[in-house]
């Protein structure tokens, strides 16, 4: 019984021992397991990765063929353009190849047509200077005859009123004439013989003065309240000597022989005429600019205000408005001037060969004067 105990106690360790060993193989079965799944799990990852990658680069690739095939198609696009330009300028430069000939060939027998233009031209400018009546025209604006203000009556009115503020017995006969008036139907009719001296400012046509003084671009308002309002003062003048006690022939002769210096009934445009009124002591102003400052004088504004017509601001406003539009003037025409010379007149110049100097020096006077002119408004402007 003894062995057998012993025996079976063998038995027993034995089977315990497999049983541990068995244990820890199954222990060992079981972290390689874990391992292999650890290894298998980081594995798949890895390979999802790279799975995501390669479906990435390929979408990449394919929007890069898609921008790529845009591309050609838009270089396909501007070559087709680019060859119908191509075209085109080919049709037109073919079109005008014989004009270009025709001017190119014959740029010689234009250039002599210009010469020869020229010297016509140098001839009639000649013969126009050589004329009285440009010489008359030159010598009027030169020497500003117009700037004296003198009146014209013509040979019977001048005789009468002369006789007259002399204490002359004297009667008014005026010299008529007859005037056809080329119809059958109606017949001739009388009118006086005055001449209507066109070289006068203030000539006498017959039945009426007119005043001849205005510029061709002025506005006659201004003008005619000036010539009502000194013809307003004057009666006032007659009607208080004559209210006062005087004899209206007394006043109308020392009317006369106090103006008689302004009756000038010869060529308003003769040179001569500008001594003789000085040494008459008639006054003249030569600038327009400078007239236009006497509108703000005193005895000006004294003449406005006494005839209730204009106050003293209403004269200076006027002067200033008047001032600046003659500015305006003479702004617009030098830049018109400027703009001649360059695109027309030197170009001209220079086609022909011919030296530009003088226009330059003048072009360059001009543009120096007009940068003046805008200097002097800026600083009023900020005035």
């Amino acid at each position: 019984m003894e062995g057998q105990r012993s025996q079976g106690k063998d038995v027993v360790g034995m089977l315990e021992h497999i049983k541990e060993e068995t244990v820890a193989e199954m222990h060992s079965a079981i972290d390689d397991e874990r391992s292999a799944q650890a290894a298998f799990e980081s594995t798949m990852t890895a390979l999802t990765k790279q799975e995501q990658e390669l479906v990435d680069g390929i979408n990449t690739y394919k929007q890069a063929l898609a921008d790529t095939e845009t591309s050609i198609e838009e270089a396909h696009e501007n070559l087709a353009s680019t060859e119908r330009d191509h075209a085109a300028i080919v049709a037109y430069l073919a079109a005008i190849e014989p004009d270009c000939t025709f001017y190119i060939t014959n740029y010689e027998t234009r250039k002599q047509s210009r010469e020869s233009e020229k010297a016509a031209l140098e001839v009639g400018v000649e013969k126009l200077e050589a004329s009285p009546v440009f010489k008359n025209a030159v010598a009027a604006q030169e020497r500003e005859e117009i700037a004296v203000i003198s009146a014209y009556l013509g040979a019977s009115v001048t005789d009468f009123l002369d006789d007259f503020r002399q204490g002359k017995a004297a009667a008014y006969n005026p010299a008529k004439k007859m005037l056809s008036s080329g119809v059958d139907v109606v017949p001739d009719f009388e009118v006086p013989a005055v001449d209507r001296n066109r070289t006068s400012p203030f000539p006498f046509g017959g039945h009426r003065f007119e005043f001849r003084a205005v510029g061709s671009s002025q506005n006659v308002s201004f003008v005619n309240t000036v010539l009502a309002t000194m013809s307003a003062a004057s009666f006032k003048e007659f009607a208080d000597a004559i209210e006062g006690g005087k004899k209206p022939e007394d006043v109308a002769k020392e009317a006369l022989n106090k103006h008689w210096r302004v009756i000038f009934d010869g060529n308003g445009y003769d040179p001569a005429w500008l001594d003789e009124a000085d040494k008459r002591g008639i006054w003249r102003i030569d600038s327009g600019v400078e007239a236009v400052n006497m509108m703000s004088s005193e005895k000006n504004i004294k003449l406005f205000q006494d005839m209730k017509v204009l106050s003293k601001e209403e004269l200076i406003a006027r002067r200033d408005i008047k001032l600046q539009h003659y500015a305006g003037i003479v702004e617009m025409e030098a830049l018109c001037f400027i703009d001649m010379v360059k695109q027309s007149i030197l170009p001209a110049i220079k086609e022909a060969e011919q030296d530009t100097k003088g226009v330059m020096t003048a072009l360059a006077a001009v543009e120096k004067g007009l940068a003046a002119m805008h200097h002097e408004g800026r600083s009023r402007a900020h005035v």
